[in-house]
């Protein structure tokens, strides 16, 4: 039987690692909802950093491709210019013929291979820009498999952990008592010696 202080002793124990098991249970949840925010948070973030780098990429292509077309036409422009005052200068010479188609045909033909190294770069710039953007895709992807994974706390660790506390509460106080501590330490053997 135990005797009453062993008895008050185990039940304050027991409600201290009550206490204690809640407290920290408490605590852990507390932390997977901080840990949950803060990865909903920064998966915002990562999301608003994509969709900012995706529209800066197409702008730049949409740029890139204004560009290479007023360059076409200006040059379109200049060689037409060019084309139309040799005519002129020649129908006013008297000079007509082969030379003239010959003068022509270089004005257009640089026009040409101009339009076509100008198509060049503006693919070489759109290809750059859509690795860019594939680049940032990625980044992205991989920035959100980096948040940390929330772990709720287990409701059975909890009670595993009450219940192991409350037996090895058990054990120190709610032993009982079977006599003296000097009886119980020394023992009753009498055995061999006169009564």
């Amino acid at each position: 039987m135990c005797e009453p202080l062993s008895t008050s002793l185990l039940i304050a124990s027991l409600v201290t690692t009550a206490a204690s098991t809640a407290t920290a249970y408490a605590a852990q949840m507390h932390q997977a909802d901080v840990q949950t925010a803060l990865n909903a948070n920064n998966n915002a973030a990562i999301i608003a950093n994509r969709v900012s780098a995706s529209q800066q990429i197409q702008g730049q292509e949409q740029l890139s491709q204004l560009t290479a077309y007023q360059k076409e036409d200006q040059q379109g422009r200049d060689t037409r210019s060019l084309a139309a005052t040799s005519a002129v200068s020649a129908g006013e010479s008297g000079v007509a013929g082969i030379s003239v188609d010959d003068i022509q045909r270089q004005y257009f033909g640089t026009m040409g291979r101009y339009d076509a190294d100008t198509q060049a770069n503006e693919t070489t710039d759109i290809n750059r820009l859509q690795l860019q953007s594939q680049a940032s895709s990625a980044s992205a992807a991989t920035q959100q498999s980096n948040l940390p994974q929330v772990q709720d706390p287990s409701l059975l660790g909890a009670g595993l952990s009450l219940a192991g506390g409350a037996l090895g509460d058990y054990s120190k106080f709610g032993k009982v008592s079977t006599g003296s501590a000097a009886s119980d330490s020394v023992g009753t053997y009498s055995e061999g010696y006169p009564s």
